[in-house]
């Protein structure tokens, strides 16, 4: 007999071969979210130091403090060339409506007038909402938060945020006639017909930053650290009512490595009221109270021990930072020890893209 050639393919044949496409399509979209995210870390990667160049520009050409331009949220403190102390420039936080007053003590454990915003006596173990100790507990190492201000006092929000986000460059519209100008108006883009955008386009005010200044001994010279931060998250009202604040606080327990710039591994410790979220690539500031003064330090975190332990009221954080090296003072097998007024504390904050810390002279910034 002659044998049939088939010329068709079968029902169970075009279900597989669905099956299969489905199952491809399926391991695209997953990672396509994966993709998106990488993406965004090379922006904010190659943006970062970027901002962080042009704001160490500035600092030097306008010397807010060698020209007293400074203000401070917390009451009695002057931040001078004369009077060195460590501060936190942030002229978006000083300017906003929630601050445009002197700060007072909340009697909880917010303080608006320093960075991190805790009061100087905050147990980490305990919740930031609840009564704070006034005497019994140690102070703690802080730094001052401070804004810019002129002949008015403190400068507006508006003026602060132009300052503080990367907004320098503008939309121009050219008209068709060359021998008309560009029109800019108060900084408003006057609509021209039969005209011709170029430029570069206002930026969307997602990055923004702030500056830490620790003096060093001697007082000549001073560690300048520009933070630089992607979409910050500004609290709307203070003392913040919620848990999953910009800026959080915790304690160091345990401490082993940071030797020969390696950085090390670290525990953090915080009521569970805090916020425990910590993700490879944010940034980590660790504060210490010495004999020749306070020191701050910027450190990346590179790895995290699973997830955050919970025991009672605490959570703890087993992190490995990348950074200079430190000297916590513990016990010999890496424990703090029961002295804690010169233990380290941890400053988290969110958003952090990039932090680029140099030593500058204090008469150059």
């Amino acid at each position: 007999m002659q044998q049939r050639i088939r010329r068709a393919v079968t029902l169970v044949e075009v279900i597989f071969a669905i099956g299969v496409i489905l199952i491809g399509l399926l391991g695209l979209l997953s990672i396509l979210p994966l993709a998106g995210k990488r993406s965004q870390d090379s922006v904010s990667l190659s943006t970062g130091p970027q901002i962080a160049n042009r704001v160490l520009a500035e600092l030097k050409s306008n010397k807010f403090l060698s020209r007293n331009s400074l203000e401070s949220l917390n009451n009695g403190i002057d931040i001078t060339l004369d009077n060195p102390l460590p501060f936190c420039l942030d002229p978006i936080f000083v300017s906003s409506p929630i601050t445009d007053r002197p700060a007072v003590t909340t009697n909880v454990g917010y303080f608006a007038g320093n960075f991190p915003f805790f009061d100087a006596k905050h147990n980490p173990a305990v919740d930031p909402l609840t009564v704070q100790p006034t005497t019994t507990a140690p102070a703690q190492p802080r730094m001052y938060r401070v804004g810019l201000k002129d002949a008015l006092g403190v400068v507006p929000g508006t003026v602060a945020r132009v300052f503080s986000e990367n907004r320098d460059d503008l939309i121009n519209t050219r008209p068709d006639d060359r021998s008309l100008p560009v029109r800019l108006t108060d900084g408003e883009i006057q609509p021209i017909t039969d005209g011709l955008e170029y430029g570069k386009r206002i930026p969307s005010g997602e990055f923004s930053w702030l500056v830490t200044v620790n003096p060093l001994p001697g007082g000549v010279y001073a560690s300048v650290a520009v933070v630089v931060m992607r979409n910050r998250t500004l609290e709307v009202e203070f003392p913040p009512a919620k848990n999953n604040v910009g800026e959080r606080l915790a304690g160091v327990t345990y401490a082993q490595g940071f030797r020969g710039g390696a950085g090390g591994i670290v525990h953090l410790e915080a009521n569970t009221a805090v916020e425990s979220k910590l993700v490879p690539g944010d940034w980590i500031m660790l504060s210490r109270n010495t004999l020749t003064g306070p020191v701050h330090h910027w450190y990346r975190v590179v790895g995290l021990d699973g997830d955050p332990e919970v025991t009672g009221t605490l959570w703890k954080h087993r992190v490995l930072l990348d950074g200079p090296d430190w000297s916590f003072g513990y016990n010999a097998d890496g424990t703090a020890d029961s002295t804690l007024v010169d233990n380290t504390y941890a400053t988290l904050v969110s958003g952090v893209v990039c932090v680029t810390e140099t030593v500058l002279k204090l008469s150059e910034i």
